[in-house]
């Protein structure tokens, strides 16, 4: 928009409509710029700027402005609870099926016995044996614990003996006798061994 405002303050309605015209404003603009690095004044540089709009606006008379494809905007819906809801069950399912893939060929790769534990491997192992190396490393994190005393490498040479379902927890059967009163199973208290040594 500066390049026009200058025109507007135009004395003299000089405007370019020949290819002759044009090379004889080049000449008057080439003059007017050396008067300029001579002696600079303002209103020899506001001739200058109109004569340079002048000669703009001619060698761009003939192009148009560009057209810029126009997308068409997707409106977006709104999406209920309901429809929300299902959303989020197809991502989880589709989750469980690409976790339920990998632990195929895990179990694949090691016909012979259960996959071991590695940290590249880890989120793919179940949960009760993510919450036990989780233990194991915040055992080693912990200064109380006899577990800080060990180095890194031999702690990763330990957790990388870990095999799958090495923490599981086996319920026992139960007797169908009324009469003999058993008390809940409980899990495994690793935790609380380890953190107390």
């Amino acid at each position: 928009m500066g390049d026009f405002s200058l025109l507007e303050n135009e004395e003299s309605d000089v405007f370019i409509e020949n290819d002759n015209q044009l090379r004889n404003q080049k000449k008057l603009l080439r003059k007017k710029e050396s008067k300029y690095q001579l002696n600079p004044s303002e209103s020899l540089w506001k001739e200058i700027n109109i004569l340079q709009c002048n000669i703009k606006e001619y060698t761009n008379r003939n192009l148009s402005p560009a057209k810029v494809p126009i997308k068409n905007k997707k409106s977006k819906k709104l999406v209920d609870s309901d429809e929300m809801e299902l959303l989020n069950n197809i991502r989880r399912a589709k989750r469980e099926r690409i976790k339920e893939d990998k632990i195929r060929k895990l179990w694949k790769q090691n016909e012979n016995c259960p996959p071991r534990w590695s940290p590249l491997i880890h989120k793919l192992f179940p949960d009760y044996d993510k919450k036990c190396i989780m233990v194991l490393l915040l055992g080693q994190n912990k200064g109380y614990c006899i577990l800080s005393l060990l180095p890194c490498e031999i702690m990763e040479c330990i957790l990388s003996y870990i095999q799958w379902d090495d923490f599981l927890v086996i319920k026992r059967n139960d007797r169908s006798d009324s009469k003999s009163k058993r008390r809940p199973i409980r899990r495994k208290k690793i935790t609380t061994k380890l953190l107390k040594q």
